[in-house]
């Protein structure tokens, strides 16, 4: 059976991530045709060969100018634009769903309901490369995203994207926190739906090599004086490869 009621882009933004957007693009292939999907890889002028790989796989692939500021908002935005899907996933470059073909089902069937204009689902750790620390510093995450559904992480945003671009999409000043504050406008206009039986994957190499203290507490942050201050702290998000 093929479900082309509702089609989706998957939109990922990259720099650098050579080592690991092909394995991803090619694990999409098989639902391709199957939940009508789209590929686009929005890369932010990286030096090693991601664009080319991307190029054998992607159905789009969007090259940042060069010399052109970059943030990840700005790549989800630009990915955006030239998307044709009814439904934008926005997500990364180290990012799979658990059981992908019961993900994309549970996610058209939520898009039914026409209140519903967002959606997220928990976030692991591969299983491959999960250790306790990752249990239990994930199990506060994904508490925190299902408390407050506003607060949706950018492994996993699905949007309507009359919605995405009804609220002018993500904030391109943010470096950091531009998912949390895109789920936050939508809300207020509508429903964002919390899906906790279902699951993304994604790779811990930031929480290996910042602790999790320090990559949430960066996250609190930051958020606090965005709050506070009305702008960003950071000026750089720093890659992790």
């Amino acid at each position: 059976m093929f479900y082309m009621a509702v089609s989706i882009s998957i939109i990922i933004p990259t720099k650098n991530e050579e080592k690991i957007i092909g394995k991803t693009l090619k694990k999409y292939l098989a639902l391709k045709k199957k939940f009508n999907l789209e590929f686009i890889i929005s890369d932010g002028n990286s030096t090693d060969k991601t664009a080319k790989i991307a190029k054998k796989y992607a159905d789009r692939v969007v090259l940042a100018k060069k010399g052109q500021k970059q943030t990840i908002a700005l790549g989800r935005n630009a990915g955006a634009k030239v998307a044709r899907g009814k439904i934008l996933f926005h997500t990364d470059a180290d990012v799979f769903p658990k059981d992908p073909e019961v993900f994309f089902k549970e996610i058209q069937k939520s898009f039914e309901d026409e209140s519903v204009l967002a959606v997220t689902t928990k976030l692991k750790i591969h299983p491959e490369e999960e250790v306790f620390m990752d249990k239990i510093g994930h199990f506060f995450i994904n508490f925190f995203v299902k408390t407050f559904s506003s607060l949706g992480k950018g492994e996993c945003q699905i949007v309507r994207k009359k919605t995405f671009d009804e609220v002018e999409g993500y904030n391109e000043n943010l470096v950091m926190g531009e998912d949390s504050h895109l789920f936050h406008k939508i809300s207020k206009l509508g429903k964002v739906q919390y899906l906790g039986h279902l699951s993304v994957y994604h790779s811990p190499r930031r929480f290996r090599k910042q602790g999790y203290i320090g990559v949430l507490s960066l996250f609190v942050f930051e958020g606090a004086h965005m709050v506070i201050m009305k702008k960003p702290f950071l000026k750089e998000w720093k890659q992790i490869r």
